[in-house]
């Protein structure tokens, strides 16, 4: 949706015929981006370096990337416990092509291949000029991916084809000429943009292709008595080749690093609101009793709950001074793991008088919320 409304925006403002705001469409893309993190409570520092580390350890992980691992990558995507980013598309790709019929993946491959058809119809032919660019830069991926095939899975090799990709520029001078350049890079744009968006659509259809051959040899295979396990096996490997060389994964890890860089920015945003406007999201998020605590402590940690006077617990026979961290006991008493102030003596109180102990918003909570 986002690349639709890109390509867009890129054709009408090269025209004088203005455009349309689209406010709902960019709406919908935008919320698909930010609202998980808008919906993430506590954006710190801290937190936010661990996802960072987290996630890059998820889109670049190497679990699962060997070839005798495909049977376990297959059982991996079916129970939803996928490790990697490579496991996570890979898996669904493999889920795909195994369990839906042969009838429905021609059909499906019929219907893209004729729109994709028709796409490159109506577009001009100085735009299309514009395929002999990528398919240079395709070339120049698929020996990458050779050296990373032959490096041991080296995932700087693998990063290194998604970043092939910007060498579209420079590449495309030496292809068409000065006409990529002229008369600016600014007004070639729609250009670039629109024939990458067919380039990749002409690639997934020739994955199709490729793949429902395999489909075909397979059954071949199956049908003329040979092993059911080792024709399978064939099978999920030119499975794992098609989501490699027809760069599947690459698209997967793009579009990873984009979420990571974009969910970064909104985190350090609300950071700096929640610092600067006094807790402002973590009161809307969650409640007021969590934006009173003080930056850099934890809830609960070494007081009581801060709406929780003594004069609320009407009732109770106990007044805490050092919090609500209670416990039952091996007696069934209440116990608090807390140490006691000075001249505070131990006390246990018996099961009938716990239900005293309870605040309407429950005080017996076993360690601090960590802010």
């Amino acid at each position: 949706l986002m690349l639709i409304y890109i390509v867009y925006q890129v054709l009408v403002h090269q025209t004088f015929q203005g455009a349309l705001p689209m406010v709902l469409i960019v709406i919908s893309f935008v919320s698909w981006i930010i609202t998980p993190i808008l919906f993430s409570p506590f954006p710190r520092w801290a937190l936010i370096e661990q996802d960072i580390r987290e996630f890059s350890a998820f889109i670049n992980g190497v679990a699962g990337k060997d070839e005798s691992e495909v049977f376990e990558v297959e059982r991996r995507g079916k129970s939803a416990k996928v490790r990697t980013l490579w496991e996570c598309g890979l898996g669904a790709q493999i889920s795909e092509w195994s369990d839906t019929s042969m009838e429905v993946l021609i059909l499906k491959f019929v219907l893209d291949f004729t729109l994709t058809a028709y796409i490159m119809t109506v577009i001009p032919a100085e735009i299309l000029d514009f395929l002999w660019i990528y398919i240079v830069v395709l070339s120049f991926n698929s020996l990458l991916l050779l050296m990373y095939l032959l490096s041991n899975l080296s995932n700087i090799i693998l990063n290194l084809q998604t970043v092939g990709w910007l060498l579209a520029l420079p590449v495309g001078k030496l292809v068409l000429g000065n006409r990529v350049m002229l008369p600016s890079i600014g007004s070639r744009l729609p250009e670039l943009i629109i024939s990458f968006a067919v380039f990749l659509r002409a690639l997934q259809v020739a994955k199709q292709a490729y793949l429902i051959a395999c489909k075909a040899a397979y059954y071949a295979r199956t049908c003329s008595g040979s092993s059911q396990n080792i024709a399978r096996r064939h099978y999920l490997e030119a499975i794992r080749r098609a989501h490699l060389y027809f760069q599947q994964h690459q698209v997967d890890m793009a579009e990873a690093y984009f979420l990571m860089l974009s969910n970064t920015v909104v985190s350090l945003l609300l950071m700096v609101v929640d610092r600067i406007c006094g807790h402002m999201h973590t009161w809307w998020l969650l409640n007021r009793e969590m934006a009173r605590t003080n930056w850099g402590e934890q809830y609960l940690l070494k007081s009581p709950p801060q709406m929780e006077s003594d004069q609320q617990r009407e009732g109770s026979n106990y007044t805490s001074e050092v919090g609500s961290d209670y416990s039952w006991d091996e007696d069934g008493g209440v116990g608090t793991n807390r140490p006691l102030l000075q001249g505070q003596t131990p006390m246990t109180v018996t099961p009938g008088a716990a239900s005293n102990l309870s605040s309407p918003t429950g005080t017996m909570r076993s360690q601090g919320y960590a802010r």
